[in-house]
């Protein structure tokens, strides 16, 4: 299971997590961004910009989420105060040549117009290329020297993304590459066809370059607001084209409601949507933006991970400082921190958690395994309450319904319902014993050793349905931040399930030390040759399906390093009253199976 230790710089975590989740097993599935004019300004805008990941688990589910960075001024920036990055920072480098290389980027953009000077090996050029200030692009003439080094200084302009304070998360049970464009979206534009002339009968309509209408769907047009008789009207949708059998009047407002289908280009990037307008730094008005854009299916009440216990970064950070991100992912699931560089001050930063995906089950699991479980300041939370809507979809799912930061939420339950809060449950103690200084919980001063459990996933009407996979709770007792801790046990008799007749794969909870493994089915040794053991997966794959509650369990060694890290955001499951039974747990996330 792939652990990473890694920085990225403040400007660029939603790049770099982009990647980390690619590295490990989530394929990017789109992005896009819903903006908002500034009242009165026709170029300064508000952004939600949004990506999608998808993958398919070790356990043929197939999991989906998103991430939101919202940015965006509410005023325009004096002229000589925009934000400047220089040549010698880390964001300064647009790359190197090869000796054929024309076109080099901008790390961030868009870039103001006037303000680049572009250097090479240090030394500014003024001729010899033209800039793309909205692209973010250089483009010379005659392609630099292989090794040669491209540099810029440049200002910001107001429609550059900020470094990200805090990111939204958030799943659904699938999605739909189109764009529902409703009479009711007021101010974005798409919905309106023109206005009759007395003789114009045929009107276009405005499908963004490269999509198209949606064949055959269900398509309303409207004279001033009244609905018309479909009788009154033709649709060509390969044309895209309204045409009347009789014009409309003069100056009479012609407007459509109808389904555009989207086709991403080829970085998956489904384009700019405009919507109503929004207040970048109301995360519910976001997310409300979010939802008003593609058509998802069942989407989750939104989750908030915050790096900072402020709305914005101070001066002591730069867009080039760092973040650190550890954690250990795959195709089932994601568990990690992030920390921004503590150094400017350590009371004004979090360690911020984050899981993502699939809890390891025992026979029944819920129907869609997918939890989502974060950190973030009070402030920033979007409580869930009776009736909370987001944009076009209602994301009230019940009085038990989750947010993923007070509480775990739950994709799917056991019996079906969907995003439901669930709580953490560990072997514990009395959280009043350790008020003595000489208290020895961690390390034992009966064993030595430090006691660490595993982390179960509860529900009030399920009961136990799973843990967290490959994370202990770890008492914050006499141990340090990103301390190691060694596991080395023997799991007998682990309880595989049972057997239905259909069902192939069954899953471990730990990767066994070396190749010696016992598994048994009712009873019975298996031989080896009946099954496929996958470590990397932790998975064992019988060629012939145990019949129909046949009893499976295994018999292993293993051996692991867990790296410890206790979170310390005011709100999330694992340090909040009532949804853990000991505030605040540390956790341990495996960080090697030794060989």
């Amino acid at each position: 299971m792939p652990y990473f230790e890694s920085t990225a710089m403040l400007q660029l975590v939603p790049e770099k997590l982009g990647q980390l989740f690619n590295d490990n097993g989530w394929q990017t599935y789109g992005r896009y961004r819903a903006f908002a004019p500034l009242a009165g300004d026709a170029y300064r805008k508000k952004f939600a910009d949004v990506r999608l990941f998808t993958s398919l688990g070790s356990d043929m589910q197939q999991r989906y989420f998103g991430v939101v960075h919202s940015y965006g001024v509410e005023t325009a920036t004096p002229i000589g105060e925009e934000p400047i990055i220089t040549q010698s920072s880390d964001l300064g480098v647009l790359g190197f040549g090869n000796g054929t290389k024309t076109i080099f980027n901008f790390p961030v953009f868009p870039v103001l117009p006037g303000s680049a000077q572009v250097y090479v090996n240090g030394v500014e050029v003024t001729t010899g290329f033209t800039i793309d200030t909205e692209k973010g692009t250089v483009t010379f003439t005659a392609a630099p020297a292989t090794s040669a080094k491209i540099s810029a200084t440049y200002n910001l302009s107001d429609n550059a993304p900020s470094t990200a304070a805090r990111l939204l998360f958030f799943t659904f049970d699938g999605i739909r590459n189109e764009r529902p464009v409703r009479f009711d979206d007021a101010g974005i534009g798409q919905n309106v066809l023109g206005t009759g002339t007395g003789a114009k009968t045929a009107f276009t309509i405005p499908i963004k370059t490269g999509n198209s209408l949606k064949p055959l769907s269900v398509l309303q047009v409207a004279l001033d607001g009244v609905l018309v008789d479909p009788s009154t009207y033709s649709v060509d949708y390969a044309l895209k084209t309204v045409t009347f059998t009789l014009a409309p009047a003069t100056n009479v407002s012609v407007s459509a409601s109808y389904i555009e289908l989207l086709t991403p280009d080829a970085s998956k990037f489904f384009g700019d949507f405009q919507v109503a307008s929004f207040a970048s730094d109301d995360l519910s008005a976001v997310m409300g933006a979010v939802y008003n854009t593609i058509n998802f299916i069942l989407p989750s009440p939104p989750t908030v991970a915050s790096f900072i216990p402020d709305d914005t970064y101070s001066q002591g950070w730069s867009r080039d400082s760092a973040i650190y991100l550890w954690g250990n992912a795959n195709k089932d699931r994601i568990m990690m921190f992030l920390l921004p560089d503590p150094a400017p001050n350590p009371t004004k930063v979090f360690y911020t958690p984050l899981y993502l995906g699939r809890i390891s089950t025992i026979g029944q699991a819920p129907k869609r395994n997918m939890i989502i479980a974060a950190g973030t300041r009070l402030v920033d939370e979007i409580a869930t309450t009776p009736a909370l809507r987001l944009g076009r979809y209602s994301v009230d799912y019940g009085e038990n319904t989750g947010n993923g930061n007070s509480g775990i939420v739950m994709q799917q339950s056991i019996g079906g319902a969907y995003y439901q809060q669930y709580y953490l449950s560990f072997i514990t103690h009395d959280g009043m014993m350790e008020s003595s200084a000489e208290s020895r919980f961690n390390p034992s001063a009966y064993t030595g050793k430090y006691h660490i459990s595993p982390i179960y996933v509860v529900h009030p009407n399920d009961g136990y349905v799973g843990r967290l996979d490959e994370v202990y709770a770890v008492h914050p007792k006499n141990i340090s931040q990103m301390d190691e801790l060694e596991v080395i046990e023997f799991s007998k008799d682990e309880d595989l399930g049972k057997g239905d007749g259909i069902k192939r794969t069954f899953h471990l909870f730990h990767a066994p030390f070396g190749t010696s493994i016992e598994v048994r089915l009712d009873c019975s040794v298996a031989p080896g040759a009946d099954y496929v053991l996958n470590k990397a997966d932790k998975t064992i794959t019988f060629t012939n399906p145990p019949g129909p509650g046949a009893e499976l369990s295994a018999t292993y060694e293993y051996r692991q390093v867990y790296k410890y890290t206790l979170a310390n955001t005011p709100v999330s499951t694992f340090n909040s009253d009532g949804f853990t039974p000991y505030p605040n747990i540390g956790v341990g996330i495996l960080k090697e199976n030794l060989v």
